[in-house]
């Protein structure tokens, strides 16, 4: 069965290759930029591992819902982990982008954080901002997971199924 990952550029078993990557700042407040941008592929790549598990777990779970393997409680986890996985990656993209952006503009790094997640970049009112919510489509997102007062942190936990 073909798994639909998310593309990265490598498949999740190959290594990690530091060729071609923007030139981030290594030493800077709010930590390594270089580390926090590895830690981008590897965080997508724990995703599509999990994203595997889950289909493996789901086609286990439907064809034998009474498995000594309990198919389908694993499968409602793994795609909890692979969901939290992702979010964390887009949380430390917007942040990243978001200083990167103020460095651009204003010369300096910010000195006070003020985007850490992907909630608060996408209520600012700035380019980057606002391309990230042209580009998620935020609000109909956010309207079909069931979110209160526009924070995706708030939308209910769903166990997502392939049929």
């Amino acid at each position: 069965m073909d798994v639909p990952l998310i593309d990265n550029g490598k498949s999740p078993e190959a290594p990690l290759l530091a060729r071609g990557w923007p030139g981030l700042p290594h030493s800077t407040s709010y930590g390594n930029f270089g580390r926090m941008y590895a830690g981008l592929f590897l965080r997508i790549d724990e995703a599509n591992r999990l994203i595997r598990e889950s289909f493996r777990t789901w086609t286990v779970a439907k064809s034998d819902p009474w498995n000594t393997e309990r198919a389908a409680e694993r499968h409602e986890y793994v795609v909890e982990q692979a969901i939290f996985m992702m979010r964390r990656a887009a949380d430390i993209l917007v942040t990243m982008n978001w200083c990167l952006y103020r460095r651009t503009s204003s010369g300096q790094f910010p000195k006070k954080l003020r985007v850490s997640h992907i909630d608060a970049g996408l209520k600012m009112h700035e380019p980057l901002c606002i391309m990230i919510m042209r580009f998620t489509h935020h609000a109909s997102a956010v309207e079909s997971m069931g979110a209160k007062d526009g924070r995706v942190g708030n939308t209910r936990k769903t166990a997502v199924s392939v049929s």
